[in-house]
C-alpha cells in the first residue's frame, strides 16, 4: 500500500513539474513595464508616456506611447495607446513633445523596419500627432 501511495506521490509531482514547466516555457507573460518618460501636455489635461514592455522568453522588449487623462493611474491599458514598436536598435532613440495642447510630436532617431512597428496613429481623442524618423546621414 505503502509503494502505491508514494507512486501517486511521484506521480502527482510529475504532474504538477510539468504544467508549471510547460506554462513557463510556452506562455507569454508579462516580465517588465518601465516608464521611460513622461510628458504633459500645455494644458495639463493629460500626458504622453513612453514606457517599456518586456515580453516572452526569452524576454523582448516592446515600446509604446499612450496618452492618458492626467488622473489615469494606468499607462498599460490598451486603449490609449497610440504608438507600439516591437524592437529598438541599441542606437535609436523615441521621444515626445508637446507642439500645443492638441499636437502630440513623437521623434524616432531612425526609421523603424516594417515589422518592427505594430500601431502608428495619427490622432487620438482632440490630439493629433505628427511623426518624425530622423534619417542618419550618410557617411
Amino acid at each position: 500500500m505503502k509503494k502505491v501511495a508514494l507512486g501517486c506521490g511521484t506521480l502527482l509531482f510529475l504532474f504538477i513539474f510539468i504544467i508549471i514547466f510547460s506554462a513557463h516555457m510556452f506562455g507569454k507573460t508579462v516580465v517588465v513595464h518601465e516608464v521611460i518618460s513622461e510628458h504633459l501636455s500645455p494644458d495639463n489635461e493629460s500626458k504622453a508616456v513612453i514606457y517599456t514592455r518586456e515580453v516572452g522568453s526569452p524576454p523582448k522588449t516592446a515600446y509604446f506611447i499612450s496618452i492618458i487623462p492626467l488622473d489615469e493611474e494606468s499607462y498599460q491599458n490598451l486603449q490609449y495607446n497610440v504608438f507600439a514598436l516591437h524592437s529598438l536598435a541599441e542606437d535609436n532613440t523615441i521621444n515626445a513633445q508637446w507642439h500645443n495642447d492638441h499636437q502630440l510630436d513623437i521623434t524616432l532617431g531612425h526609421t523603424p523596419e516594417e515589422d518592427e512597428l505594430r500601431r502608428q496613429k495619427y490622432s487620438f481623442n482632440d490630439v493629433s500627432i505628427h511623426y518624425d524618423f530622423n534619417e542618419d546621414p550618410v557617411k
